[in-house]
């Protein structure tokens, strides 16, 4: 792998990625997420740093995943942007179904790729979705440099994937 991953939200999404990466042999940087309770659960299965400065664990990261609610990923990337966690080199992926790369785009003018993937599958709960996250389907859409990594961490997430235009 090679590729350190930071992420950002520790519900269902954040959970069922990292834990999904980390038994791929991804090494995952740490969890950052308001939702202390949450952070400190994931971090400890994850066996990964709690982070409470988003911008802090997105600069240590090659692979930030934005895996908050869809309502607060435009302000978390815009937040890291501002707060430069974000650089040349890394790749910046959020989950959403609703939302295309275009949201992380704080993250494209700091000179980072933007994925948007996104499992064509719902997940009731956590761990659920850990035994249900492999066979799904998923949707790609992004920057044609990162097309490679998408289709890597789809594979590694146990799914299949097929590439997306975020036109409408």
């Amino acid at each position: 792998m090679g590729q350190s991953i930071g992420i950002i939200g520790a519900g269902v999404i954040g959970t069922v990625v990292g834990v999904a990466l980390k038994n791929k042999g991804y090494e995952i940087v740490g969890i950052a997420s308001r939702n202390a309770e949450s952070r400190q659960r994931l971090s400890l299965r994850l066996d990964s740093l709690e982070y409470k400065d988003m911008a802090d664990l997105a600069g240590k990261s090659d692979i930030v995943i934005i895996a908050t609610n869809d309502s607060a990923i435009a302000a978390v990337a815009s937040m890291i942007a501002d707060q430069g966690g974000f650089r040349p080199g890394q790749t910046v992926v959020h989950f959403s179904g609703a939302l295309g790369s275009g949201i992380l785009q704080p993250a494209r003018a700091a000179g980072a790729q933007a994925l948007s993937i996104h499992p064509l599958q719902t997940f009731a709960n956590a761990e659920a979705a850990v035994q249900m996250l492999p066979g799904s389907v998923f949707t790609i859409e992004g920057d044609n440099g990162a097309m490679s990594l998408a289709y890597q961490l789809v594979e590694d997430l146990g799914g299949s994937g097929f590439r997306i235009s975020a036109e409408v």
